[in-house]
């Protein structure tokens, strides 16, 4: 690789992240607003009987995409007649999976014993061919780290679907809300994919070399597959044994704790393995770029993730209303399972970006069952005792895990834990420093019911801050950490690669150190 090359590639990862993050917290806010919207639209049973259906159909569209997007990104060449096939193989199979899933849709009603899901699960199964459209074409822009074309169809594709779920929510229609804006968030997306690209597939044909393509799309799939079953065997669980009220309010709380953490954990990850995939034959480059995104992953989220778990009672009470009150118990225990879970997720990069899918898919399998053994037990005491469990299945394994990950690979476990444990010391400190406001602050009884949550939410954020803040400044390295991701936005604003002498993604001299 050329330096020009190499100036170009970290010119381009950097313009991507930058791209990304705005599209990202552009959706985010829009997020946060239809979340608090539909809330106080639609009831529990609503989106309780929406989560049972996206369960399955969630299930189904990872063998719709048959992991072929990752495959097309993390190949080193990739034809245009070798992505029309692939296009052509999403299209084929995602048709035949939604028609499997509209056959299957009597049994998922039978599975919950509810009628109405035989219908919801039929019409949300169109979704699966809206996305398969534009599958290639997004992975294309990915590949091609053309995050800006790509943020703007997503954008598009999110504003444009929660307009029309509000609207059709404020009419009355209940559950099929929910059910119509999946479809035309996808829909649109795939629309503003092929606008994005200007790509049009050519006519089917199975191009030479294909064949590889698809062998390692089928290890993706399954490890898609599996992790899908581990993060969604709970609401299966909870669907099944406790019903759609319990699994409304604990949906709710998942997808309010998990929100934000996409938005840190997403945009790397669309960045981080292009790149890191560039960088597998390189391995002291690939790790010193793991290791200065990982520690920025950690910076960001664990502050985040803090204020979560200690703000859990009044950010269900602002977001989600006096109608979830009870789902705050529930947020809050997740959110100690999400401790450190964006770091975690980071190692997926690791063994996706150097080709090691056959490990990553048996080392899901244990996690899988191991989590569905864990939510059967605790399913027995609701909802909250199936939180629990996530827990407990979380932190029991996520050390051997993240060991067996990493070890055959360019970084390492003591690598990735240097890193990051500065984020941690400051993620605790401010988790203390924040139970006093959260949690006895004395309100005033002649409050208003709405404000009261206002106030100990705003009294908690600055006392997080002021923590949290202050190590960050005062403590060298965190400050050093700090000011890189900060000239990392800067640079991406200004168009140019990271200074060398600052910070660089992938050619930074600066791997883990210990020193304080």
């Amino acid at each position: 690789m050329t330096p020009s090359d190499t100036s170009n590639l970290k010119h381009k990862a950097v313009r991507g992240g930058a791209f990304t993050f705005a599209s990202q917290w552009t959706r985010f806010v829009l997020r946060i607003a239809s979340t608090a919207i539909l809330s106080r639209l639609l009831e529990k049973d609503d989106f309780g009987l929406v989560a049972m259906v996206t369960a399955f159909t969630g299930f189904a569209s990872l063998f719709a995409d048959a992991g072929l997007t990752q495959a097309a990104m993390r190949a080193k060449v990739l034809s245009r007649e070798q992505a029309s096939t692939l296009f052509w193989i999403n299209l084929a199979v995602a048709t035949v999976v939604a028609i499997v899933v509209i056959a299957c849709s009597p049994l998922i009603a039978l599975f919950y014993g509810k009628t109405e899901l035989t219908l919801i699960a039929c019409v949300t199964s169109s979704a699966l061919i809206a996305g398969a459209l534009g599958a290639q074409h997004v992975a294309m822009l990915q590949r091609e780290l053309r995050f800006g074309r790509l943020a703007v169809a997503e954008t598009v594709g999110n504003v444009s679907g929660v307009a029309i779920g509000i609207t059709l929510a404020a009419l009355g229609a209940g559950y099929w809300a929910l059910v119509v804006q999946v479809i035309a968030t996808s829909a649109i997306t795939s629309i503003g994919a092929w606008l994005a690209t200007g790509w049009r597939p050519m006519r089917p044909a199975f191009a030479p070399g294909t064949r590889d393509l698809l062998t390692s799309g089928s290890h993706l799939s399954g490890t898609e597959v599996l992790n899908y079953i581990g993060v969604n065997a709970d609401s299966v669980v909870i669907g099944k044994f406790a019903g759609e009220a319990p699994l409304g309010e604990y949906s709710r709380a998942q997808g309010l704790l998990l929100m934000p953490l996409t938005q840190i954990i997403g945009p790397f990850t669309k960045v981080a393995v292009p790149l890191l995939s560039r960088l597998q034959d390189q391995p002291e480059r690939f790790a010193r770029a793991y290791y200065k995104m990982v520690a920025l992953v950690a910076l960001v989220s664990t502050p985040l993730i803090a204020v979560l778990m200690v703000g859990a009672r009044d950010i269900v009470l602002i977001m989600l209303g006096p109608k979830f009150a009870d789902a705050a118990q529930l947020f809050q225990i997740l959110a100690i399972a999400a401790w450190g879970m964006p770091v975690v997720a980071t190692t997926t990069w690791v063994a996706i970006a150097t080709g090691q899918t056959k490990a990553l898919f048996w080392r899901n399998l244990i996690r899988v069952v191991v989590f569905v053994a864990a939510f059967l037990v605790g399913v027995q005491w609701s909802a909250v005792g199936v939180a629990w469990a996530y827990v407990i299945a979380t932190h029991a394994l996520r050390v051997p895990m993240t060991w067996w990950t990493l070890s055959t690979t360019p970084v390492s476990l003591r690598g990735l834990t240097k890193s990051t444990w500065i984020a941690t010391v400051i993620g605790v400190l401010g988790a203390a420093a924040m139970v006093g406001p959260a949690y006895f602050l004395p309100v005033p009884a002649t409050t208003p019911t709405w404000l009261s949550p206002w106030i100990t939410l705003t009294a908690t954020l600055l006392a997080g801050a002021a923590v949290m803040g202050s190590l960050t400044w005062f403590w060298p390295r965190a400050r050093r950490e700090f000011l890189e991701a900060i000239d990392l936005v800067r640079s991406a604003r200004r168009g140019r690669p990271i200074n060398e002498a600052n910070s660089s993604i992938a050619d930074s001299q600066n791997g883990p150190s210990v020193e304080g």
